[in-house]
This record gives C-alpha cells, sequence and structure tokens, in this order.
C-alpha cells in the first residue's frame, strides 16, 4: 500500500507481526479477478487522499490500482 503525497508515492508500513500466504491465481485472458485487500494489518489507518495497491507478479510485472478517500 503507497500513499500519493506532494507528487511522490511513499510506502505505508505494515505491522511488525505481519505474514502473507501466497497463493497461485490463474486468470484466463478476457477474465477478470477481483481481490478484497483489508487495511487492519497497516501501522497507520487511512486517512483521507490518493492511495495505490502495488502488487508484484513476478520479477518482470507489478500490478496497480489507485483510488481515493475523501
Amino acid at each position: 500500500m503507497e500513499r500519493y503525497i506532494d507528487g511522490s508515492w511513499y510506502q505505508i508500513p505494515f505491522k511488525d507481526d505481519t505474514e502473507f500466504q501466497t497463493i497461485g491465481i490463474m486468470v484466463k485472458p478476457n477474465e477478470s479477478y477481483t481481490q478484497n485487500i483489508s487495511t487492519n494489518q497497516l501501522k497507520h489507518n487511512l486517512s483521507s487522499g490518493k492511495y495505490r495497491v502495488v502488487k508484484p507478479i513476478s520479477e518482470e510485472i507489478t500490478l496497480a490500482t489507485e483510488f481515493e478517500i475523501e
């Protein structure tokens, strides 16, 4: 998770005891996949502003999506 501040993206740290389970998800061409992302494991609550979720898929591919909290 990153927050946009004054023209730059800054990483929001996770709590120290946060763990992630890696699973393989196959998405065929012209299909989509939706994933809910919890913010409970971030060190800070999200306030109003511009954010993005960044997810590395492989060494060559990283996906990101932006959202705004008002």
